[in-house]
Parts: structure tokens; sequence; C-alpha cells
């Protein structure tokens, strides 16, 4: 796992998370601070190791060969490791705490 700060967008009375989302990762002087931006839509039956897969295939801009998750982990996190970033998980319905825990 990659630790670091992050900033959780969790209004879940409020409709327009994805607007307000989308508004930060498109605002201009936000591309500056980060090495890479990810927007990944999240199905509502996903898995962890396919929503792995997914930010990783964003990141690499190709697919990913890769299928065990730790495979999947360890490459992300050699990709991402030591650089500022910006991931947007979009669509999220899933509040399993050991889904985002293992992620």
């Amino acid at each position: 796992m990659i630790k670091g700060r992050f900033l959780l967008l969790l209004l879940l009375a409020w409709r327009e998370k994805t607007t307000l989302a989308q508004f930060a990762y498109n605002d201009p002087q936000l591309k500056e601070h980060f090495y890479v931006k990810l927007w990944v839509c999240v199905p509502e039956d996903f898995d962890v190791g396919s929503l792995t897969s997914a930010i990783l295939e964003i990141q690499m801009r190709k697919a990913c060969d890769l299928h065990e998750l730790e495979s999947l982990q360890c490459e992300l996190q050699n990709r991402l490791e030591g650089k500022r970033f910006l991931l947007v998980l979009d669509d999220v319905w899933s509040v399993n705490r050991n889904y985002w825990e293992s992620l």
C-alpha cells in the first residue's frame, strides 16, 4: 500500500461529487502540483485486483499483463512511490473497509 497524505471527498448526500471532483481535477493550476493525475470509474461490483489493474493501466497508458494482486500492487507502488499523484475514484458505492485497506 502506498502511504501518504490524501483527501477523501465523501459527501454521500450530495449529488454533485463528480462535478466537484472534475472541477478540481481539470484545474490548470493543479496540474503543476502532481506527477500524474488518474481518474478511475469504480464499478459497483468491483474487486481490488481489477481496480488496481485499472489504476495501473491508466498510469501506464496501456494494457497490463499482470494478474496477481500482489504483482499489480508492487508495480503500481514502484511507479508512484515518492511521487505526488492525484487519484480520483469516481462513482464509489462500496464502503467495505477491507477492500479499501487492501487497495
